[in-house]
């Protein structure tokens, strides 16, 4: 485990983990934000390209996403959220 600064690099398969009073804010290169709140963890499936959206898969915790032009989907243990120019929260207990 390392701790994260402003601008550092995060590649597919990383892992965010929050502790009991940390949060983590993403913003990716299309005008998509993620908000990880405390007691979450988010693995980052892929980046978005010219044939696939960006994914991540929320394993516990709670997000608020804010997308951008492309869209964005995240992944539960029981369902899938897909979106683009919307804003929405998931959260997995």
């Amino acid at each position: 485990e390392i701790a994260l600064a402003v601008q550092d690099a995060l590649y597919a398969d990383d892992v965010l983990t929050t502790g009991s009073d940390g949060t983590v804010d993403l913003r990716l290169q299309e005008q998509t934000t993620m908000f990880l709140r405390p007691r979450s963890r988010l693995r980052l499936v892929q980046f978005g390209s010219v044939v696939a959206p960006s994914q991540a898969s929320l394993h516990q915790g709670k997000m608020v996403v804010r997308t951008g032009t492309e869209p964005v989907a995240i992944t539960t243990p029981t369902a899938v959220v897909r979106g683009a120019h919307t804003r929405f929260a998931v959260e997995v207990k």
